[in-house]
């Protein structure tokens, strides 16, 4: 039955045997569909409103179909809540038996939810069309974790990841990410006082960089210069903690070529590598 064809007087009675097939079909349908759906029986009611406005006294109707229509976008269904935004909050297991709980959109993951991988990772955060994406929290197994931006599942933007296990155990890196990787300007703090402060691509040391040493007899020196592959390499100056410094070239993290060595007390001296 077409929506214009309805009289003010029979309104109520035919809206309510349509609203109870649509229903009924709704509860057919696959999770998937169930949006789609939601926004064909939405945009129903919603012309039926537009022509019963066109008649005398209508808005005691106008009220009730409204009503109906805050009604269908809280529909609950699947232990999942559809709400106003037609965003679906639910629990889902996935064929890796990872669980999901959080927001759902077109069938897809989208908005904030939790992710338990079977390995005994977790994921905090904001997702977009099931993937990561947005800020978040990564949580490992062995305690590491990382808080920050991703962007299509990976680690991407700015953020802290902090190490908790093997060597790296109690070290940090805050700083830029691209596709999961360091990557861009950022700070890493070792476990045993030394700090990198610059630049990385591919989660390597590469650029413009300072190192500071904070152990054994280089403890208070530092190395500002150029970085290739987690290696002092190009132009750079090596600042001892007594106030000499050498400047020169670095290959592979070696002095090549001539050194030049200006000490605490002002003596000039080369040294040819």
């Amino acid at each position: 039955m077409e929506d214009n064809v309805f009289n003010q007087n029979y309104a109520p009675v035919l809206i309510n045997i349509n609203i109870k097939k649509e229903d009924e079909q709704f509860k057919q349908s696959s999770l998937e569909n169930q949006n789609d759906f939601i926004n064909v029986i939405i945009n129903k009611i919603e012309n039926i409103i537009n022509d019963i406005a066109n008649q005398k006294d209508p808005n005691n109707i106008i009220n009730e179909l409204y009503k109906v229509v805050d009604t269908i976008k809280k529909i609950n269904l699947d232990k999942g809540q559809i709400n106003n935004n037609l965003t679906i909050t639910k629990t889902k297991i996935f064929k890796d038996k990872g669980k999901y709980v959080g927001e759902f959109k077109n069938g897809l993951r989208d908005g904030k939810g939790i992710y338990y991988y079977n390995n005994g990772d977790r994921y905090e955060g904001e997702w977009k069309e099931d993937e990561k994406n947005g800020k978040g929290i990564f949580f490992w197994a062995n305690g590491t974790r990382y808080e920050g931006d991703f962007k299509n599942g990976n680690k991407e933007g700015f953020g802290t990841h902090y190490f908790n296990h093997g060597k790296s155990k109690g070290e940090k890196y805050i700083g830029q990410f691209k596709n999961d990787l360091r990557e861009g300007l950022g700070i890493y703090y070792y476990n045993n006082g030394n700090i990198y402060k610059g630049e990385w691509k591919k989660g390597k040391k590469e650029g413009k960089g300072v190192f500071y040493w904070n152990v054994k007899e280089w403890k208070g020196d530092r190395y500002e210069g150029d970085w290739k592959n987690d290696d002092r390499d190009g132009e750079g100056i090596y600042y001892s903690s007594n106030g000499d410094k050498v400047m020169g070239r670095y290959s592979k993290g070696r002095a090549i070529g001539i050194l030049v060595q200006l000490s605490a007390s002002g003596i000039v001296t080369s040294k040819y590598y």
